[in-house]
């Protein structure tokens, strides 16, 4: 097992190519292959998946198709889904300027699927957005670029509500395959083979007012997702923090929210409305410790999984077994072969 099989996410990314290649004649069974995934499961918005799981769908559609350019058609669509990534969404599209966009995503972009952490260097006449990976994507490193530069792309077009003239752009890879397409649509010199990903496009551009632009809005929702990103990160002042602290160090699974709020001396209403105020539900909150000790357990112990289930406050094994499938896709044994195959 490699670290792409640890890390879980939202299965949007996942739900969204499936839907398109639909569309293009390609089956969800086709683009759901050897994933353990299900066309049940992309409709589940609780769902997680891999990193693996994700890169396999990337995997599978481009031996299903001839057309190289998906990627970027598929990153074209993103832009338009921006009210559907809920808070993160607006606060993008409130943005005062360019400037303050790209300094929100420099850590908001924590809350998305993104595979790429950002940084903007900026000088006298041209700024530099750089797309760093956080994960390796193998086979569909270059899909996942295409998907992100057309996204990024059509995300700043969007804003600025008007033709985007960006400098050039540079990226890792060797597809030149596609050099006029890119092109085409980037409408700006495309370099090969570099040391970095990045985007140039002139400085000028981060300070014009964009044309959706809403200070007070902007306010107001990049503070939520500052505080959503904390919860992520691991602040000791979130509510939601507390309650996973409290649960790890109890191991009470059996707690429900009156017990709780006792514990942290608050009440019961007051410990409801600060979960809603960070996007959280108590019983979300139990079942995401559940799902990470059991990862640890099967990874890192010898319990049996029996004995993990009792542990995590499961009645039986079945019950386990059911949960810790609809949290990754797995049966506990299947993952615990593969995160060990010494075992």
């Amino acid at each position: 097992m490699n670290n792409n099989d640890l890390v879980f996410r939202p299965i949007r990314m996942i739900r969204l190519i499936v839907r398109q290649m639909d569309k293009r004649g390609i089956s969800p069974a086709a683009c759901l292959r050897k994933t353990q995934l299900t066309e049940k499961d992309i409709d589940d918005p609780t769902r997680m998946v891999s990193v693996s799981q994700e890169c396999k769908v990337f995997s599978n559609v481009r031996h299903c198709t001839d057309d190289e350019t998906w990627g970027l058609e598929l990153g074209k669509l993103s832009h338009g889904h921006l009210t559907k990534q809920g808070i993160y969404g607006y606060t993008i599209l409130s943005s005062p300027t360019l400037r303050d966009c790209i300094k929100f995503t420099l850590y908001g972009n924590k809350l998305t699927n993104t595979i790429y952490f950002y940084q903007l260097t900026v000088g006298m006449q041209t700024a530099e957005l750089h797309l760093h990976p956080k994960y390796n994507f193998h086979e569909c490193a270059q899909l996942r670029f295409d998907y992100e530069i057309a996204s990024v792309h059509q995300t700043m077009r969007a804003l600025l509500g008007r033709k985007l003239k960006l400098t050039s752009v540079s990226m890792m890879s060797n597809n030149r395959a596609i050099l006029s397409e890119y092109q085409s649509f980037l409408g700006c010199p495309v370099k090969f083979g570099a040391p970095t990903n990045k985007i140039e496009f002139p400085a000028s551009l981060l300070d014009i007012p964009l044309f959706n632009g809403d200070g007070e809005t902007f306010e107001l929702c990049s503070e939520r997702c500052r505080r959503n990103v904390e919860i992520i990160c691991g602040a000791k002042s979130a509510t939601s923090v507390q309650i996973r602290e409290l649960i790890e160090e109890t191991r009470d699974f059996s707690m429900n929210m009156d017990t709780a709020a006792e514990a942290l001396h608050v009440s019961g209403r007051t410990l409801r409305r600060r979960l809603q105020g960070e996007g959280n539900t108590f019983q979300g909150i139990v079942a995401h410790v559940r799902m990470n000790m059991a990862v640890d357990y099967l990874a890192n112990s010898d319990y049996l999984v029996e004995e993990i289930a009792f542990k995590l406050g499961y009645s039986d094994q079945s019950t386990f077994t059911h949960a810790f499938k609809r949290w990754t896709g797995a049966s506990p044994t299947d993952y615990r072969s593969r995160s060990n195959p010494r075992r």
